[in-house]
C-alpha cells in the first residue's frame, strides 16, 4: 500500500504549479501597454476641424485610416507637423466606462523619419491630409482583435497636450 504522504505532495505540487501557470496567464491577457504619446507633434491654427475615417480591408487584413481638415474659418489656415503625428485606438464602447482594447504601436524595429510636412487650406475648404506613417497597415506589434471597435486618433501639440480627434466604429474581422 502507497502512504498517504507519498501521493498527496506531488498532487499537491502538481496543482499549485496549476494555478500559478492560469495566474501568469491572465496576467499576460491583462498586460498591455498604454501608448505613449505620438513622436512628432502637430501644429494647427484655429478655425481647423480634424476628423478621421478608419476602415477594416478585408483581403489584406489591414486597417484603414484617413485623415481629413476643414478650415471652418474665412482665413487661410496651416498645419504644420511630422510623419509620425498620429496614433490610432480602439475601444470597446463608446461610452464613459469604456475600455482601451488597442492601439497602433508599431514593432520594435520600426523607424520614424523626422521630415516636417506642411498643408495650407483656403477658407471653408476640406482635404485629406496625406504623408504620414503607421496609421494604416496589418504590421503592429499588437494584433488587432477581433470585434466591433469604437475608433478614435490622438496627436499631441507642442506642449505634449493630447488632441482627440473623432473617428468611427469599425467591425473587424
Amino acid at each position: 500500500m502507497i502512504p498517504f504522504q507519498n501521493i498527496s505532495l506531488p498532487v499537491y505540487l502538481l496543482s499549485v504549479l496549476f494555478i500559478f501557470s492560469f495566474a501568469s496567464c491572465e496576467e499576460r491577457l491583462k498586460s498591455f501597454d498604454e501608448p505613449g504619446l505620438p513622436n512628432h507633434s502637430i501644429k494647427i491654427d484655429d478655425g481647423i476641424q480634424l476628423r478621421a475615417e478608419i476602415s477594416w480591408d478585408h483581403l489584406s487584413q489591414s486597417l484603414e485610416t484617413e485623415i481629413w481638415a476643414e478650415n471652418t474659418s474665412s482665413d487661410t489656415t496651416r498645419i504644420e507637423t511630422g510623419p509620425c503625428a498620429f496614433q490610432i485606438l480602439a475601444y470597446d464602447s463608446s461610452g464613459s466606462d469604456r475600455e482601451l482594447i488597442w492601439h497602433s504601436e508599431m514593432p520594435q524595429d520600426w523607424v520614424c523619419m523626422d521630415e516636417l510636412l506642411r498643408f495650407t487650406l483656403l477658407p471653408k475648404e476640406e482635404k485629406q491630409l496625406t504623408g504620414f506613417s503607421y496609421i494604416s497597415g496589418n504590421k503592429w506589434k499588437y494584433e488587432i482583435p477581433e470585434g466591433e471597435w469604437e475608433f478614435e486618433v490622438r496627436a499631441k501639440t507642442g506642449q505634449d497636450e493630447l488632441i482627440w480627434i473623432p473617428a468611427n466604429s469599425v467591425t473587424v474581422r
